[in-house]
């Protein structure tokens, strides 16, 4: 258990689509309040996989859950991006993109202080591109089907 100026924290972790997940249990203390939030990170190393972080990246934003990256080093980090990639090649068929917000953070590894890129992923939903298309068709009509229906009452008149 780590304390940081009225900042609690309970370190546990759990795999999500074969990847680790390290959850934070934070309770912040509020004018005699106390409320609790749970901060998740996908734990990305030069070694990770791209598509096994990016079937976790989409699994977890199927489900709703936030989703947060921590990465030390640039290999890391370009596995991550990487990933993040693939996870919106999966996503935007379904209707969902995402995109990302990075930050630097200290944390410690091993007694040594480190800085990491932690990457915040946000979800925006977004009309399906094939139902539109396909809704767009039935509904209205085509420049083609215009011309074609002016031609033919130019001629019947």
């Amino acid at each position: 258990m780590q304390i940081f100026a009225g900042l609690v924290q309970y370190p546990r972790s759990k795999n999500y689509n074969n990847v680790q997940i390290s959850t934070t249990n934070k309770l912040i203390k509020n004018c005699c309040n106390a409320e609790s939030s749970y901060m998740e990170f996908l734990k990305v190393s030069s070694k990770s996989s791209p598509a096994s972080v990016a079937g976790a990246i989409a699994g977890m934003v199927n489900d709703g859950t936030p989703v947060n990256m921590q990465c030390v080093g640039a290999g890391a980090v370009n596995q991550a991006i990487k990933a993040l990639a693939i996870a919106r090649g999966f996503l935007i068929p379904t209707g969902v993109d995402i995109s990302c917000a990075p930050t630097f953070s200290d944390i410690s590894i091993g007694g040594e202080s480190r800085t990491a890129i932690r990457i915040a992923v946000y979800v925006h939903r977004i009309m399906n591109p094939v139902l539109d298309a396909v809704a767009t068709a039935t509904t209205t009509p085509t420049a083609a089907a215009v011309a074609t229906s002016a031609d033919t009452s130019a001629t019947s008149a």
